[in-house]
């Protein structure tokens, strides 16, 4: 089997823009879809947050194309890890109409969905912060910060709203 080629900088941030885009779109599509109205808010302030999210990094983009470095000795070991998170892809199948057909279980999967839209992102901006230039970082601390936020507030209506058996 042939070894991925790993994509450049500029391509991973164009790419993550667009996933941004998507998670976005996703998110308003799932506040239509909530059953329950806290859920349904949560997901609308999502939606407003991954479309500012895609702003910044879309303005990453136009810094790099400007010739402006955006990263400290990125390793092609670290590219790699990068194309492959970009590549792979959850965020394409997230939400799918037949996996929300059943009233009951639709919330509660969408809530899950969410989740590991998110950990999929903080993943992402994790490993990029470790690469990108000093002056770079507040930025992928900012989208870390909000990424943590974001999933702690998914975990916590997910608990609330639909409790495990046994806890």
């Amino acid at each position: 089997m042939k070894p991925r080629e790993c994509l450049p900088v500029e391509q991973l941030l164009e790419r993550l823009t667009g996933i941004e885009r998507d998670v976005a779109g996703f998110y308003e599509r799932a506040r239509d879809l909530a059953g329950h109205d806290d859920v349904g808010r949560a997901f609308a302030d999502l939606h407003a947050h991954r479309q500012d999210s895609a702003a910044l990094v879309g303005r990453m983009c136009d810094k790099l194309k400007c010739g402006e470095e955006v990263t400290d000795n990125a390793s092609d070991e670290d590219l790699h890890f990068l194309t492959a998170l970009i590549e792979g892809g959850f965020y394409r199948s997230a939400g799918r109409p037949a996996e929300l057909a059943e009233p009951g279980l639709a919330t509660a999967h969408l809530l899950d969905n969410a989740v590991k839209l998110e950990k999929d992102l903080l993943l992402f901006y994790l490993k990029f912060h470790g690469l990108s230039c000093i002056e770079h970082r507040p930025l992928f601390s900012e989208l870390i910060q909000r990424g943590q936020k974001h999933i702690g507030t998914l975990q916590q209506l997910r608990a609330r709203l639909f409790p495990k058996p046994g806890r």
